[in-house]
């Protein structure tokens, strides 16, 4: 039965070949270190899995089939999922990585596509709550959004682009007006 299914499936897919998988071992321990997989059948790897003690601990895939890598995910000793990096450009370059906290999800974002984290934001449910930037890319947050419903109603930020803590708020009302508050220092600890 399964030779015949398996008949099917290639008479169906006519020229092509069937997905393959192939294994990469240790040559002293004979141990899997990592997965190829050609999804698509045209002789080219789409995904490799990197493995540690049998387990996943990262994976490049190229979804595309240009030869560049634009999916990475990241996995804990256990072989849980910790993180999914993708490249905004298509280019082979990590630029986005996402991860879950709960019912949270975690967006962090190097906009220079340096590696460095510049823009983080947060979602429940595909809505965006709040994000922060470092608009000046010197490691410290300048600018931090709050959102209701898709909508931002508050907007801090650091004037100085320097010390890490606003020092002025937006605030915005639904009739689309606006009230703009200048933050002290204990101000500025108590709205981060």
């Amino acid at each position: 039965m399964f030779l015949l299914l398996l008949l099917l499936l290639v008479v169906e897919a006519g020229c092509s070949m069937p997905p393959h998988a192939s294994g990469v071992y240790a040559p002293d321990t004979r141990a899997i270190v990592r997965v190829d997989y050609d999804y698509d059948g045209d002789g080219r790897i789409d995904v490799r899995t990197y493995m540690r003690h049998g387990k996943p601990a990262r994976l490049e895939g190229d979804s595309n089939g240009d030869g560049l890598v634009d999916r990475w995910e990241y996995y804990d000793a256990s072989g849980s999922l910790l993180r999914i990096g993708g490249s905004s450009e298509g280019d082979g370059r990590e630029d986005t990585w996402v991860r879950t906290a709960g019912d949270e999800r975690h967006v962090e974002t190097s906009t220079r596509r340096d590696g460095t984290v510049d823009r983080r934001e947060i979602y429940r449910a595909d809505r965006l709550l709040r994000a922060e930037s470092d608009t000046n890319h010197d490691g410290l947050p300048d600018m931090w959004q709050a959102f209701e419903a898709g909508v931002l109603t508050e907007l801090l930020v650091d004037d100085d682009k320097r010390h890490g803590r606003p020092t002025r708020r937006v605030v915005y009302a639904a009739n689309g007006t606006a009230r703009v508050d200048m933050l002290n220092t204990e101000q500025a600890h108590a709205t981060r």
